[in-house]
């Protein structure tokens, strides 16, 4: 101790290289993003990413604060790196992320965007109504039956699929862009990976790609056991066994195609444009 108060009485500097190594040991902690639009499997994929870095989940990254994530994935890990998730655009990442990162962006057929978020999201059309009838025994219920209905729903989808929200704050969280523009920010840009839910959902090896273009480690049986040990029915019987009730809320299981089956005609035509755009834009990229 004497030794140190001597070096700053001493040599001044001694502060300053010390304040030079610690910015260098923060410069090397490494971020991992990854990205998408809402309920296009960004927490799922964010999990499975956590597990081949061996990085802490930092949260959900918003604009202006990091929303805590229910995982708790490799909390007690002591490798200098954290993987986050986002709904941001990568222009708004690079607005408000000002810290070099990776990005893996995870897109979904944007038909099954919408059924996901049908099922998810509450869209507040009368704010009023559900404080009155949230109080009264099975208003809720009636409410959603009669005013806030799967079609309005649907509805209010295709626009922000089509369109971006153009509620002030957007209806879904996260939607201010349309499907399309969204996931076009990230073509062409360095240290960025795309991948398709589909893909990933069907073939083991997507999540290999993906451990390549982080430069991971991890052995082939390794990233088998990843995979394997994250999809839906192996997570609930993780959660159900750990009595981890609110985890096992948020497991659903996944889905493909299933807004081909329960959207009409009109919809699926319009929505298939966007993504036939989408699919022309990769293959150009």
């Amino acid at each position: 101790m004497m030794f140190v108060q001597m070096q700053l009485l001493v040599c001044p500097q001694y502060l300053l290289i010390r304040y030079f190594l610690s910015s260098q040991k923060n410069s090397e902690l490494r971020n991992i993003l990854v990205a998408g639009y809402p309920k296009s499997g960004t927490t799922w994929l964010c999990r499975m990413v956590s597990n081949v870095m061996e990085y802490k989940v930092g949260g959900l990254l918003g604009n202006v604060n990091i929303i805590p994530d229910l995982s708790d994935e490799n909390k007690f890990s002591e490798k200098e790196g954290i993987c986050y998730k986002t709904h941001l655009d990568y222009q708004s990442i690079k607005k408000y992320f000002n810290k070099p990162c990776d990005i893996i962006l995870i897109y979904r057929d944007p038909l099954d965007v919408i059924v996901s978020s049908i099922n998810y999201w509450s869209f507040n059309r009368f704010p009023k109504m559900i404080s009155f009838l949230s109080k009264v025994p099975t208003g809720l219920r009636w409410y959603y039956k009669f005013f806030e209905t799967e079609n309005y729903k649907k509805k209010q989808m295709v626009e922000v699929i089509s369109r971006g929200s153009k509620l002030s704050p957007p209806v879904p969280p996260w939607c201010e862009k349309n499907w399309f523009d969204y996931n076009h920010s990230f073509l062409k840009k360095r240290k960025v990976i795309i991948v398709s839910y589909e893909d990933l959902l069907n073939d083991k090896t997507v999540l290999w790609r993906i451990s390549q273009f982080l430069n991971s480690t991890k052995s082939e049986s390794d990233i088998d056991l990843i995979y394997n040990s994250n999809k839906a029915d192996a997570l609930r019987r993780k959660f159900k066994k750990e009595k981890d009730a609110i985890n096992l809320y948020h497991i659903r299981y996944a889905s493909e195609g299933e807004g081909k089956v329960i959207l009409d005609d009109e919809t699926i035509r319009i929505v298939k444009v966007i993504f036939k755009e989408w699919k022309r834009s990769i293959q150009e990229s």
